[in-house]
């Protein structure tokens, strides 16, 4: 896709302007979506994409996850909300009951 005389001329007057060359590349950067794009990757594609973590998505995968807790209590994870950057909103957890929203499920 090429860019416009009129996308040129905004990135010029405003130079905090990016413009994104891939399109739908954006949601990449969501983590629940590139979840269950790696997740899919490592199920087709086998040792190819063996490097990235186990990860389960919540709460669509919820009973995965707590079998793998149960039968691997010595085990923690790492949650991350799907919203929120930087960091924030991250923690370490070894028992389902302790994530949040599960005392509400």
């Amino acid at each position: 896709m090429a860019l416009r005389d009129s996308d040129i001329d905004i990135v010029r007057s405003r130079p905090k302007v990016h413009i994104n060359r891939y399109p739908g590349s954006e949601l990449l950067s969501r983590k629940k979506i590139l979840c269950n794009i790696m997740n899919r990757m490592e199920k087709y594609f086998g040792k190819d994409f063996e490097f990235t973590p186990l990860s389960y998505l919540l709460p669509e995968e919820k009973d995965l996850l707590e079998e793998d807790m149960e039968n691997n209590p010595d085990m923690w994870y790492i949650a991350k909300p799907s919203k929120g950057w930087g960091g924030e909103g991250i923690f370490l957890v070894n028992n389902i009951e302790d994530i949040p929203w599960w005392r509400n499920s």
